[in-house]
């Protein structure tokens, strides 16, 4: 129920969209982590949008039911 602030490393941008799911802010700029911070802080209207489109996002894409049947149909259709 808390809106996300992340790096752009490994997969995480493939879970986290910057500015729909959550900030992202690249690895090691603590500048700009203090800023995606100061700016979840004083926007209320961005931290609930955030937050519920992130949790829109992991209902709807990492659902283990659905994960189980995409790595089913990518297998198969590598045989």
């Amino acid at each position: 129920g808390l809106p996300l602030i992340a790096t752009r490393h490994a997969g995480i941008p493939e879970a986290v969209h910057h500015d729909t799911t959550g900030l992202l802010v690249a690895e090691g700029d603590v500048a700009a982590l203090a800023d995606a911070i100061v700016r979840l802080a004083g926007d209320a209207q961005l931290w609930r949008r955030l937050r519920d489109q992130a949790l829109h996002s992991v209902r709807a894409e990492f659902d283990a039911v659905r994960q189980s049947q995409r790595l089913e149909r990518r297998l198969l259709a590598l045989l």
